[in-house]
């Protein structure tokens, strides 16, 4: 087999990914792979597209919209792995978080008296297609607050997010970890809320390629020695040798990695989590269409796609649950 190139950003659940390469599950399955580290999403879908990687770490959003026409009629991008459910926070300045600790309709107040100053809060997810815009869109509303008028919201890429808020640049961000952490840890941030605590679809990070590489035997490889990873990434014992693992990939401290799989993230303004704060397990590996469906109409509600579009045939074309049953399943 060729060797395939696999592209990640920095963030903990790239994971599966990496302890693939470094358990030797491409080489049991006789693929030989390269990961490719890569700065933003944009950067993962344009190297997508032009066929520069051959799948990628990806947000779900991007194989829909790719397929919803968004990034024009060459973007023939799809999936048939989840990665991971859950994973993201929001984190704000912790001058602003005080704020929210002390009511709600004081943090309402602020954020208004700020528009109306001409100095507007400016709140960042990562793309504008992603969960974490969605996230974060419904984490505004669910205070009374309006999204498009009451606020900035910006696209910084995950690994500048925390640095962004640090330097004045943003006020605030949803992003997947190790960044809210970062924060945490620094002590110039506060986690206000998590994806878990949301009732929002799970689906978070997926595999993404491009169509005509679904029915290869490197594709077929692939997801078995991913989901070999994630069944080994779901065992406590493997806690310190995954993020061990994946230390040089992310380039942050163990420390920082670590909440993201010892369940010790922490968020004092949501219930405690019922759920590991971001699922590798086998009961999200099938892409499900109805959270494709989900993330489609939050689409069309933000004017992303047309209103008219047919949700029920993108989500079909971009998450192919028929893919992964045959080569999972069914093979």
């Amino acid at each position: 087999m060729k060797k395939i190139r696999l592209g990640f950003v920095r963030l903990c659940d790239a994971a599966p990914l990496v302890v693939a390469q470094a358990l030797g599950s491409y080489a049991r399955e006789k693929v030989r792979v390269e990961l490719v580290p890569l700065a933003s999403w944009s950067e993962v879908r344009d190297r997508l597209i032009v066929d520069d990687v051959q799948a990628a770490h990806c947000l779900a959003g991007i194989p829909l919209a790719a397929q919803a026409g968004v990034f024009g009629p060459q973007a023939r991008l799809a999936t048939a792995f989840t990665l991971n459910h859950y994973g993201n926070a929001i984190t704000l300045a912790t001058s602003l978080a005080g704020i929210l600790r002390s009511g709600k309709a004081n943090f309402v107040d602020y954020v208004r008296n700020r528009r109306r100053e001409g100095r507007p809060l400016a709140l960042a997810s990562v793309f504008p297609i992603s969960k974490h815009e969605y996230e974060l869109r419904h984490w505004v509303a669910s205070l009374g607050l309006d999204p498009g008028t009451d606020m900035r919201l910006v696209v910084v890429p995950p690994p500048e997010t925390a640095r962004a808020m640090r330097n004045g640049r943003i006020d605030g961000y949803c992003v997947g970890e190790p960044w809210n952490t970062r924060a945490i840890r620094e002590g110039w941030g506060e986690a206000v809320s998590t994806s878990a605590a949301s009732a929002l679809p799970g689906t978070e990070k997926v595999l993404a390629v491009r169509e005509e590489f679904l029915d290869t035997a490197e594709h077929a490889a692939i997801l078995r020695a991913l989901a070999s990873a994630c069944e080994w990434l779901c065992d406590p014992s493997h806690v310190e040798p995954a993020i061990e693992l994946l230390a040089p990939y992310v380039g942050r401290s163990l420390a920082e990695l670590r909440p993201s799989f010892d369940a010790s993230f922490r968020c004092d303004f949501v219930a405690p989590a019922r759920v590991p704060f971001v699922r590798f397990d086998r009961a999200v590996h099938r892409p499900d269409l109805a959270h494709g469906g989900w993330y489609l109409e939050q689409m069309r509600a933000a004017g992303q796609i047309e209103s008219d579009a047919d949700v029920d045939g993108i989500c079909a074309r971009a998450f192919r649950a028929d893919v992964h049953d045959r080569h999972l399943i069914d093979g």
